[in-house]
Formats: structure tokens, sequence, C-alpha cells
């Protein structure tokens, strides 16, 4: 993309506008370049489209495609193990859950490379980001309510 290139400007919500500069800090891209790359994926499946995207949008494409691998893992964990427990410490009266979650852990390590602690580390982020007091003992999950 060059300056050269047409401008348009847009209005966006102000969360849609973070998370464009979390997207954009996280890979490195300037807002523009991400916005740029977003919209061209969201072509991508048109007729008429470059049949040899660009080795910037094809690195683009790729990393989406691990960003969601990895989001899909952090939620199975969560639905599969986290779940479970807080039910059944809800049922119980308890207001403190603990799971290992190793087993998925190395799961996801095995065939997508995931690093565990970076498993870990967003599973206790997405309990905290619901309310919840989190943190972990290796791979076991302790939360509080």
């Amino acid at each position: 993309m060059s300056r050269e290139d047409p401008k348009i400007n847009i209005r966006v919500p102000l969360w849609l506008k973070d998370k464009l500069h979390q997207s954009a800090g996280a890979s490195g891209r300037s807002v523009n370049s991400e916005i740029a790359l977003r919209l061209q994926a969201s072509f991508m499946g048109d007729v008429g489209m470059e049949i040899l995207p660009s080795a910037e949008f094809a690195e683009f494409l790729s990393n989406q495609a691990r960003v969601n691998d990895f989001n899909s893992a952090v939620m199975t964990i969560i639905e599969d193990s986290i779940a479970p427990a807080l039910k059944k410490a809800i049922f119980r009266g308890e207001r403190e859950f603990s799971v290992d979650i190793d087993p998925m852990v190395q799961h996801f390590y095995k065939n997508f490379e995931f690093a565990p602690i970076d498993l870990v580390n967003e599973v206790i982020d997405t309990l905290r980001k619901a309310g919840y007091s989190a943190e972990a003992d290796s791979t076991e999950i302790i939360g509080k309510f």
C-alpha cells in the first residue's frame, strides 16, 4: 500500500476502534494496514478476487487462522473442563472451583503446538474478564466467585 492509494474515512464504534488498534499492535502493522488486510479478507471468496494474494495478505490469513485455532482451543477448554467444574461448585453451594486442564493443554500442544503456558494464561484472563478471581498452579485452574 502506498500514499498514492485512495483514502476513505469511516466511523466505527469505540470498541471496534480499540480492537483494531490492539490487533494492529499485536501484528506489528499500522492500523491502516490492519483495516485494509481485514477488508481484503472479507472479499476473499468473491468472484474476481486475485488468484495470487500478496505475501503480506497470505501471512495475514495464516496468522488469522492460527489465532482462530487458539481461540477455539481456549473456548474448548472452558466449555469442556472449566464450565463443568464451575457448575459442580455451584450445585454444592461452594464459591470456589478447581480443575486440572493438563490433558486438554497437552492435546492442543501436541496437535497445534500451542505453548501450554499461553493456553493457561488465556484461560485465566478469560475467567478474570468474566468477573472470577482466577489463578493457576501449573495446569490446575483455581477460580473463585
